[in-house]
């Protein structure tokens, strides 16, 4: 083929094809080309055909161009598809995707390069604003403090971010793309449970939101994780992958883990305690208090007293949310239902004597004024008729101190120490009466240890009063000494002779 033959055939070229079409000889030099290349590079023909491929490339551009050009045509006699940047007549760069072909001249064995030139400006555009997007959402992903990454319906990862990345134990997405979870840091144990998870997600449809699992590194060690998963669909709505999102609660859950079990110690304390525990709210009371007081009420006390329907009506207003077991034994109920529904019965004022009720007031009284010492005690009846005594604190639990939703009433049973203290009065009494008497027979036997004036012939006695009297009415009088008579047998004899 003659190159006349060849200008024929392009001749034809800019009509048919948008991309620009180049023939050069060996050395690059433009031997013809069609209108797209004066459009793409701004150089009018007749420049073009005076010019070398390497006037119109960018100077960066050059060894790659000629890679293309000389190597891989020479060698194989085409070029794969390029790409490369060429520059307009103002200097502007242009990127653009090159093939190139080697044309023989069957009778002069002439050799031609073929060379077809693609403005990839537009597509290189979408791809940078692509890029651009995608780094902005990888930059989203990677400041977002929780875990996020995305599967494709082989379970296969797409994506993560850098959270991910860590936990995941890599150092660049490019060890998480392609990856199951099986090439990751955890467990198998745990990575059979994410994919089960997963592939019910993609067979359902049905979305996993906020469950708690574990990341488990080893036997003991491990992350908690809360984690959300929905399925990806394309505009189909056919599923095509999994979303998922995960944030670290290990501290939260370890944390919520201490607080149970120091809850269960703590009711185990309150359930088993030997003192009787009621768990009160008594906010309705301090808010009744209050709108007394912005009444103009000053002395709660002296306006209850006044007005004891009043104060009944404000013991209702207390509520008892929960008592322990040592309640419901002494007060002599079944279970705990019984007490509550005692206590928070509208009658139960009424099972109050009256200056126990206004004990209790006292105790609620100093609870409002803030006192440091708020007790009282007071005596009840069992079912039984048993009599038992009690001295009750009450206690406003901390952080409730403005609210009074939660107040503690603890009872100590008092009865064996006020059965005591009444045997103790008992023998204080007896004692009392003793010591008194004793104090009295040792005035007498005092007053027998003195000096006696007595009769030298009768043998009676002057007492204080200068009276005389018979010895056995003298002792008689000054002490506990009883006398019986009798006549000794000297006075027998001398009294009734041979008669005996």
């Amino acid at each position: 083929m003659k190159h006349q033959e060849y200008t024929n055939i392009y001749a034809d070229l800019p009509s048919i094809m948008v991309d620009a079409v180049v023939l050069m000889d060996m050395k690059g030099f433009i031997l013809d080309c069609n209108g797209s290349l004066v459009d793409l590079i701004q150089f009018t023909r007749e420049e073009l055909l005076s010019m070398n491929w390497k006037q119109f490339t960018c100077p960066a551009q050059i060894t790659l161009w000629r890679s293309i050009y000389y190597n891989e045509v020479t060698e194989k006699g085409y070029s794969e598809l390029g790409e490369i940047e060429i520059q307009r007549k103002d200097g502007k760069s242009i990127p653009i995707e090159v093939m190139v072909r080697l044309i023989s001249d069957d009778n002069t064995s002439t050799k031609f390069t073929f060379v077809v030139i693609r403005d990839i400006s537009r597509r290189k555009k979408a791809e940078n604003e692509l890029k651009n997007s995608r780094n902005l959402l990888q930059n989203v992903l990677d400041t977002i403090p929780g875990l996020v990454f995305w599967k494709d319906k082989s379970l296969r990862y797409l994506g993560a971010n850098k959270n991910f990345m860590k936990y995941a134990k890599v150092s660049s997405i490019e060890e998480v793309l392609g990856k199951t979870d099986y090439d990751f840091g955890w467990v198998d144990s745990s990575s059979e449970k994410y994919q089960s998870d997963d592939r019910d997600i993609m067979e359902t449809g049905n979305s996993q939101i906020n469950f708690d699992e574990k990341i488990q590194y080893s036997p003991t060690k491990y992350r908690w994780m809360r984690t959300s998963k929905i399925s990806l669909r394309d505009e189909h709505d056919e599923i095509y992958g999994i979303l998922g999102t995960a944030q670290d609660i290990t501290e939260e859950k370890e944390a919520n883990i201490r607080m149970r079990e120091s809850e269960a110690r703590l009711f185990s304390i309150f359930e088993n305690s030997p003192i009787s525990i009621w768990e009160q709210d008594y906010s309705k009371v301090r808010k009744y208090f209050l709108e007394l007081k912005s009444k103009g009420v000053g002395n709660l006390r002296s306006y209850f007293m006044k007005f004891p329907d009043e104060w009944d009506k404000c013991l209702n207003l207390v509520k008892t949310l929960n008592v322990n077991k040592n309640v419901v034994l002494f007060h002599e109920r079944e279970n705990k239902k019984k007490v509550l529904s005692f206590r928070n019965s509208p009658d139960f004022p009424k099972s109050l004597q009256k200056k126990h009720k206004f004990k209790y007031l006292d105790a609620i009284l100093s609870l409002f004024n803030e006192n440091d010492e708020i007790h009282t005690i007071w005596n009840i009846t069992t079912p039984s008729g048993k009599e038992k005594w009690i001295l009750g604190y009450l206690t406003i639990v901390p952080g409730y101190e403005k609210t009074w939703d939660r107040v503690i009433r603890s009872d100590l049973d008092m009865t064996e120490q006020f059965k005591a203290e009444r045997v103790l009065l008992k023998r204080e009494k007896v004692l009392k009466n003793t010591i008194q008497e004793l104090n009295e027979a040792l005035a007498k036997i005092k007053t027998l240890n003195n000096l006696l004036p007595i009769c030298a012939n009768c043998k009676k006695i002057r007492d204080d009063q200068g009276y005389w009297k018979q010895v056995d009415t003298y002792i008689s009088e000054h002490t506990n000494t009883k006398f019986s008579h009798g006549i000794c047998p000297d006075c027998a004899k001398k009294l009734y002779g041979d008669f005996l």
